[in-house]
């Protein structure tokens, strides 16, 4: 009996009418084209009925007592091992208990067998009988809707998932060739199609493999053939070089290395490589052509990491300076032109018109939408139309100018992590000799190139395959459309993957020793604050957690003799560097000449920077007297630009707030960032102009997940949002000079989930953020005024006090705010940096906590918050908290001659 003949018995006895069959036989038959029926064997009940099980997920609440028993009895049980439980509980093969059982013992030392084997026993096989209601049920639901499609659906999937059964052996590497061969179209070099075919027919190695192998030795060679875009291309290679594992950097030799050639790619920055370099911009231009140049050399959707140690240049630290440069190009150094659906520059275009001095009334908004469209979708030339919509005083080339860039997006790595390495202390003075600087920076970017070259699927290695669907931009991936795939869903839909997630679960399901992480140092890295004994501790860390057995792994400017100390890991480890010594390869082919200009055309000159750091122009306001003689404190109900416009020069000590956060509350939502950062621009200048001499501005900030709303409006442009680069960047434009970054450390975090589901294999393992920003910023060139004795807290920039929990024990908001700050934030300004005859103003005060922490010190306090609920708030919080102070709310004002009554 083959497969066919079994569906029309199963369907027979169960009185669903045969005649329902003819709905898929169209299906049936072009399933059987390409992957024929081979199966001559007696029905069976027991199968249909295993089949049913696993398409309808009968076993879903067995898998979950059997799980929650092995977590309880302190048991490692990840998706892996969910996965082959639940193929036994579907299907009742002794074979798939075994290999359950021996996948579980490999991650959990003292695993007892036996007494998990009789817990097994004890889960009943689902009765045949309740599997048939099951189906009858889902029929008879769709024969009285009535609904074809539904029915033809659940006759198709049932005879694919028989035939997969029982035609289960996986197909050879010739059945594979001649299946996927119509489905290459043009991915592939036909030389490397011809490879392909030779390989197939001479081979039973990996299909998958070769197949993703011979797509890198393509681009590769399109690579040196400049048939990519700019950022990938490469002009010349040095053979020579991959005979070598030490080589020598001559300043631009990162240019000869071959383009997609490295797993993983780990970047060094320190005192020792700055002092090689003959001017900091020198060194910036290095730096930022280490970037490119990783991006192109790493392998799609693998990792790229930055350790950033302290770096001084003359007395100043510039580390948290080049954390910033480094996290902002890293993401958006490569300009496209952006033609997929996923991007509206209609939308970011029309967001942006105010702020670069187009306005238009609200009658003309759907009409300019429309124009903006036709003008980037069909490149109509519409300019003329569109700018007589507009009232401006900009000309028409500045609109066109204005126009085109919006049109462009900017990609490059995507931000993962940031970890805070603390190691030995730093012996430089900063601010003050008090003060330890026992910290350096190590980022972890992905690279998420946009490549539209198909992956097979890793079930059945097949490219008959689907999909348009970006998990995170650049990040793309497939649906299977092989019908007797395996792992096709009870919806008859195809498995979905991605390169990333193949190459992460093939790691897992063949767990090898060289690729196993131990609990011991997920144990040490599992929060992004680790403490570090030396640099060999990291790169351990770094080549364990983003590397398999056997692939290629770069590393730049570190020592060769510590790196090669780690060999035995069974990597190719390879290290370039321009401090290595007369043992290093040294190629001989033109030196490359970086680019004097790289820092300048893109942080000082560029068009991706200027869009977040627009100035606005100042509404004319009355100015604000205050009340210096008597102890007052301030509260203002209204906007943080026209307030601090209208306030007193040099009036305040010290700034200090925790600004709302981009999109993250329901009072802190803008369009896109762009305009986040504008306003927050230029609340930072206006705050400059009331600053004392030697003042700073104390900055609290974290990086969360978000959609910076730039590219994609929806889901998939969400990601890890480097908020503190970007704040950084936007001080120093604003005027302000960055004096050093405290790390608050929030202890452990109120989220004990686990971060890996169970794999201990690589590219699984993610620190949990434990940790935010303070920063420090002073008037460029000001001579900083520091309030001695420094209390122990502050003695070192990584600090640990604990978060406001505002949410009492009757799940009530104690606080009445969203997102309070503890007091600890501003008094680190205060106690450092206050001064008696001056103020300590906070331009987003929220529920007042700075303004209380300045009156329990014995200062006065301003404080802006433009809700007028939260000024209320923050003044009854005033004087609840400290009932002898004098404090004064001021109101919004509805006149245009003053921002307040």
């Amino acid at each position: 009996m083959n497969c066919l003949e079994m569906l029309k018995q199963f369907i027979t006895s169960q009185n669903l009418g045969e005649e329902n069959i003819a709905l898929a036989m169209e299906k049936i038959n072009r399933l059987n084209e390409t992957n024929p029926d081979k199966v001559n064997e007696d029905y069976s009940e027991e199968i249909l009925a295993s089949t049913i099980i696993d398409s309808f997920k009968l076993n879903a609440e067995n898998l979950k007592e059997y799980s929650d028993y092995c977590i309880k009895s302190g048991l490692q049980i990840g998706r892996r091992h969910k996965k082959i439980l639940l193929n036994y509980l579907n299907y009742r093969n002794d074979s798939d208990k075994e290999l359950f059982f021996k996948e579980l013992s490999k991650e959990n030392k003292e695993f007892i067998k036996e007494e998990f084997e009789e817990k097994l026993s004890k889960i009943e096989a689902i009765p045949v009988e309740v599997a048939f209601e099951k189906f009858r049920t889902m029929w008879n639901d769709a024969v009285d809707a009535p609904d074809n499609d539904k029915i033809k659906d659940y006759v198709f999937g049932l005879y694919s998932k028989i035939h997969a059964y029982y035609n289960s052996k996986k197909m050879s590497n010739v059945e594979l060739f001649e299946y996927n061969f119509p489905f290459i179209n043009g991915d592939m070099r036909d030389e490397s199609i011809s490879e392909l075919k030779d390989f197939c027919y001479n081979s039973s190695e990996s299909f998958y493999d070769e197949y993703v192998y011979l797509l890198r030795k393509d681009l590769q060679k399109d690579s040196l053939e400049c048939k990519l875009e700019p950022c990938m291309n490469q002009v010349e290679y040095d053979e020579e070089i991959l005979k070598h594992s030490n080589l020598l950097d001559r300043g631009g030799d990162l240019h000869y290395l071959l383009t997609e050639e490295y797993d993983a790619v780990y970047l060094k920055l320190n005192q020792k490589l700055y002092d090689s370099f003959k001017s900091k911009k020198e060194f910036l231009n290095y730096v930022l052509d280490a970037i490119q140049q990783s991006y192109r050399l790493l392998i799609n959707n693998k990792v790229f990491c930055v350790e950033i140690d302290n770096i001084y240049e003359g007395n100043r630290n510039i580390k948290w300076l080049l954390y910033s440069y480094v996290g902002i190009y890293s993401e958006r150094f490569i300009k496209t032109r952006e033609h997929r659906k996923f991007f509206s520059p209609e939308k970011i275009c029309n967001e942006m018109f105010n702020v670069y001095g187009y306005e238009y009334s609200s009658k003309d908004e759907k009409i300019i939408l429309n124009l903006l469209k036709k003008y980037y979708s069909k490149n109509e030339d519409n300019v003329s139309e569109l700018f007589e919509l507009l009232d401006t005083d900009n000309t028409i080339e500045q609109f066109k100018t204005f126009l085109e860039e919006w049109a462009y997006v900017y990609y490059g790595f995507s931000f993962n992590d940031c970890y805070i390495l603390r190691n030995e202390t730093d012996l430089h003075i900063q601010f003050s000799n008090e003060v330890k600087n026992d910290n350096k920076i190590l980022f972890v970017f992905y690279k998420y190139r946009m490549d539209e070259r198909k992956t097979p699927c890793p079930v059945c290695n097949g490219l008959n395959i689907s999909g348009n669907s970006y998990p995170e931009i650049g990040h793309r991936s497939w649906e299977c459309k092989n019908v007797i795939c395996s792992s096709r869903s009870k919806s008859n839909r195809g498995k979905r993957y991605s390169f990333k997630t193949n190459f992460m679960q093939f790691g897992a399901q063949n767990p090898i020793e060289e690729n196993i992480i131990s609990k011991e140092l997920i144990s040490k890295w599992r929060k992004d604050i680790a403490n570090v004994d030396s640099d060999l501790d990291i790169y351990y860390m770094f080549i364990k957690y983003f590397s398999f057995s056997n692939e290629k792994i770069l590393f730049i400017n570190t020592d060769y003799d510590t790196v090669s100390k780690l060999n035995e890991l069974d990597r190719e480890l390879i290290c370039i560097s321009k401090l290595n010594g007369n043992k290093a390869y040294c190629c001989n082919k033109k030196k490359i000449k970086i680019d004097s200009k790289l820092f300048d055309k893109y942080f000082e000159e560029g068009n991706y920077i200027n869009r977040f750091f627009q100035i606005k122009t100042n509404k004319q306001f009355q100015n604000i007297e205050l009340d210096c003689q008597n102890e007052i404190s301030y509260v203002f109900n209204g906007d943080s630009f026209e307030i601090l416009n209208c306030l007193p020069k040099k009036c305040v000590s010290a700034a200090v707030t925790s600004p709302p956060y981009f999109n993250a509350r329901e009072y802190s939502q803008w369009p896109n960032m762009y305009l986040y950062y504008i306003d927050m621009f230029n609340i930072a200048r206006k705050t400059l102009g009331v600053l004392d001499n030697g003042g700073v501005f104390v900055y609290n900030i974290g990086d969360i997940n978000g959609n910076e709303m730039t590219i994609a409006k929806s889901n998939m442009g969400t990601k890890r949002m480097l908020l503190g680069a970007y704040s950084i960047l936007m001080f120093e434009k604003a005027g302000y000079e960055l004096v050093d970054n405290y790390i608050w450390n929030k202890g452990e975090p109120q989220s004990k989930r686990s971060t890996n589901d169970g794999n201990f294999t690589p590219h699984y393992q993610k620190p949990v953020n434990c940790y935010e920003h303070m920063f420090i910023f002073k008037k460029c060139g000001d001579e900083l005024k520091v309030n001695s004795p420094i209390p122990d807290k502050w003695k070192s920039y990584i600090t640990e006090f604990t978060p406001v929990y505002k949410i009492n024990s009757r799940g009530e908001n104690k606080l009445g705010h969203t997102a309070p700050y503890p007091e600890d934030v501003p008094e680190l300004a205060i106690k450092l940096f206050g001064k008696h005859n001056k103020y300590i103003m906070d331009p987003f005060l929220g529920s007042g906590t700075t303004v209380i922490a300045a009156n329990k010190n014995g200062y006065n306090g301003i404080g802006i918050e433009f809700s007028k609920e939260y000024a209320l708030l923050s003044r009854d919080r005033i004087k609840e908290e400290c009932p002898s102070c004098n404090v004064k709310l001021i109101l919004k004002e509805t006149e245009s001659n003053s921002p307040l009554k």
